[in-house]
């Protein structure tokens, strides 16, 4: 009868110190990888938003309506993993991307246009950086195999980026 009941004692104590374990696998870089990507994600589909409704150039406003498109998918795939994970992913900007945001949003016209395309270029080279870090040296699969399949996009619209780039510098420039 004793042994039984501290069989049961000790059996209560070990799920107990189980429940209250730390069960994050998504730590350190992975971690970080994470909450930078949602960040960039976020600004980029508040960025595809703006330019879908403000800009000036329907090139333009196809462009940033793609890019909201496809990091709002990106956030949701985040999300997904975080949650699997019990981390919470914030839904804001970091400090760079809300200053960003802060002259977009004093831009009409032209100079709209062409400072949205650039901060796109230069947000989309930073991203694919990270993204490729995370596969590179990342060791949560889930965040590795969402670099992997974002990657592609993140080189394909900072081509895109770097085509519209030149396109609207010619037509500034009348060439």
């Amino acid at each position: 009868m004793k042994t039984c009941f501290w069989a049961i004692a000790f059996t209560c104590v070990v799920a107990f110190a189980c429940e209250e374990k730390d069960t994050h696998t998504i730590i350190g870089k992975d971690k970080d990888f994470l909450l930078k990507a949602g960040a960039a994600s976020q600004a980029d589909m508040t960025y595809g938003q703006l330019a879908a409704e403000k800009g000036n150039d329907p090139q333009v406003r196809a462009f940033g309506n793609r890019m909201a498109n496809y990091h709002r998918r990106a956030i949701e795939d985040l999300r997904n993993i975080a949650l699997s994970d019990k981390i919470q992913l914030t839904t804001g900007m970091d400090k760079i991307h809300e200053k960003r945001l802060a002259i977009l949003l004093t831009l009409v016209g032209a100079p709209f246009d062409t400072a949205y395309v650039s901060s796109q270029l230069k947000n989309q080279q930073e991203i694919i950086a990270l993204y490729q870090s995370e596969l590179d040296s990342g060791k949560v699969e889930a965040l590795r195999a969402h670099a992997s399949s974002y990657l592609i996009f993140m080189q394909s619209q900072k081509a895109d980026a770097e085509t519209l780039t030149q396109q609207l510098t010619a037509r500034a420039t009348g060439n």
